[in-house]
């Protein structure tokens, strides 16, 4: 099956993410694609000429030269940008990277599994000796090669229960590649927020570039590695310096290959990312204009501009803070939580940790700090004056995707709803149902109580 997803800006709740529709699709080529997107997009009564990005997996169907989904809208879209899949992206630059170290770790890693997996014999003995050592069981989680980032979560995961195989995989040099992986498995995860957009990709890309630019510039590679590294022969040394060199400054030329395509946009609306409105100067709003080449009078832009940056300065001398201000504006936050964590209970080991690990990240980065986009939506809101034209600029930046995550959500969704009870499901129930789940939260919550 096949889903369609929809990015809007809406002066309710700011940037919300849809299910548009479901569909069949058992080859997925070029053509079909177009013509099951036109098709839903006629269903929903909404024109072709409205889309502004188009957002898919980073393969040759969706973003191809010569004959692909982006190039066939594009014929008839002037005006489309092309939506990569940072995540992809992020996870791809690991992966094709993995040729230059002296060890294959993901090889290594699914050998291991894949012992244990295989024998429930072998798992006893293993739980034997947590027994022995006085820790809990957890299993080792399985990498999987297509999903994001994977081997990070199989190698934290690793070197925390298991102390034998722990020290086998430190002599082989695997915590130089962790301390590679937190980096871009933090900037993952804050690609993956319900919230991210294009107008955060400038600050995400560019801090985890500067990190690894960093580390290569100073050939730092973690205390652990760097004490192991001293205790070996100087040939050892010189040649484990340089494929981790080869290995990090693959990754960096591999992001930069998707990012410099994107990155004049991603800076321009990099000022629609941040919440202190009142330092934004109109030159950078008119730049932004002009690269998304949108049609709006600037006379009126610049008068609600300056609205807008007044009431923000009002609203933020107020005793109540700013925060508490948009939350109760927004409001519904408590649902989508309780959702979420219904949804865990489904879900598999290595899906569990990948999802905890997002939770986590969110609810960090939640607690009390203000989404741009629900700042913007508030304020607009609460001056009197009409802001059509900063409504139709704000709505355009935050409808362009920088990450599939919403979308990978959805299949995550589609997996658990077809269970051993109820294989037996027409794809239209699945997708009426995956609709209700992902568009209808409080509606689904209450009947499902």
């Amino acid at each position: 099956m096949f889903p369609f997803i929809i990015n809007r800006f809406t002066l309710q709740s700011g940037l919300v993410k849809s299910v548009l529709e479901v569909t069949n699709q058992p080859r997925e080529t070029t053509d079909d694609i177009v013509a099951s997107l036109r098709d839903v997009l006629k269903m929903n009564g909404i024109d072709i000429q409205y889309i502004t990005p188009i957002g898919a997996d980073n393969t040759n169907t969706n973003f191809g030269h010569n004959h692909s989904v982006f190039s066939l809208i594009k014929s008839e879209v002037s005006n489309l940008f092309k939506g990569n899949c940072y995540c992809h992206i992020l996870n791809s630059s690991v992966k094709i990277s993995h040729h230059l170290l002296l060890v294959d770790i993901e090889s290594s890693l699914s050998q291991l599994y894949c012992h244990f997996s295989s024998s429930s014999k072998r798992v006893a003995e293993l739980k034997e000796y947590f027994e022995f050592v006085q820790e809990d069981y957890l299993c080792l989680l399985q990498h999987i090669e297509i999903r994001w980032l994977t081997l990070y979560i199989s190698i934290a995961r690793l070197l925390k229960v298991y102390d034998p195989s722990s020290a086998y995989f430190l002599n082989m040099d695997i915590e130089d590649e962790a301390k590679f992986l937190f980096d871009i498995q933090t900037k993952n995860l804050e690609l993956q927020r319900y919230g991210t957009s294009i107008a955060d990709l400038h600050r995400i890309i560019t801090s985890l570039l500067k990190k690894l630019n960093d580390r290569l510039e100073q050939k730092y590679f973690g205390q652990q590695t760097r004490i192991l590294l001293n205790a070996m022969p100087e040939d050892v040394h010189e040649k484990l310096i340089s494929s981790f060199v080869k290995y990090l400054g693959s990754i960096i030329q591999y992001i930069h290959k998707y990012y410099d395509e994107h990155s004049l946009l991603a800076e321009s609306v990099a000022i629609f990312g941040i919440t202190e409105i009142d330092k934004i100067k109109f030159d950078q709003i008119a730049k932004c204009v002009a690269i998304l080449n949108l049609a709006v009078d600037h006379d009126k832009l610049f008068e609600e501009i300056i609205s807008l940056q007044n009431t923000y300065k009002e609203v933020n001398s107020y005793r109540e803070s700013l925060f508490v201000q948009i939350e109760k504006y927004v409001g519904g936050h408590e649902i989508k939580k309780q959702m979420v964590n219904e949804v865990f209970e489904e879900l598999d080991d290595e899906e569990l940790v990948n999802k905890i690990l997002t939770q986590a990240q969110n609810h960090q980065d939640s607690c009390h700090k203000i989404r741009p986009d629900q700042l913007w939506t508030f304020l607009i809101i609460k001056i009197t004056t009409h802001c059509d034209e900063t409504t139709k600029l704000i709505s355009y930046v935050y409808s362009i995707s920088c990450s599939n995550a919403f979308t990978e959500d959805v299949f995550s969704h589609m997996k658990h709803l077809w269970t051993n009870s109820r294989n037996s499901m027409l794809s239209e129930t699945v997708a009426a149902e995956l609709k209700i789940r992902l568009n209808c939260n409080e509606f689904f919550y209450i009947c499902s109580k």
